[in-house]
């Protein structure tokens, strides 16, 4: 038996992720008003959230999925046959 997984399931995963990464950097630039500039934990709070700003920026200037490009109207050659799209029992010997 094996399962089916949606097309896009990896990718709204993964978008799921970056936002969750990008509102936690929110969440520490907001925090660093509360805590002071000059203390220890100040300086923590800033390392990470350059940590954060980074990766933000990264997946902002990232090109899109392969998958999000839109399909040649043409695609050369005959289309490839698609497996089955419903699930087998267990393979016998």
């Amino acid at each position: 038996m094996y399962y089916r997984i949606d097309d896009e399931a990896w990718a709204r995963v993964v978008e799921r992720q970056i936002a969750s990464l990008v509102r936690f950097g929110e969440i520490m630039r907001d925090g660093l008003g509360l805590v002071g500039p000059g203390s220890d934990r100040a300086g923590r709070m800033r390392s990470a959230h350059e940590v954060f700003a980074w990766m933000e920026k990264v997946f902002a200037d990232a090109p899109p999925l392969p998958s999000a490009r839109p399909e040649p109207k043409t695609r050369p050659g005959p289309e490839t046959p698609r497996g089955p799209e419903t699930p087998r029992g267990p393979e016998k010997e």
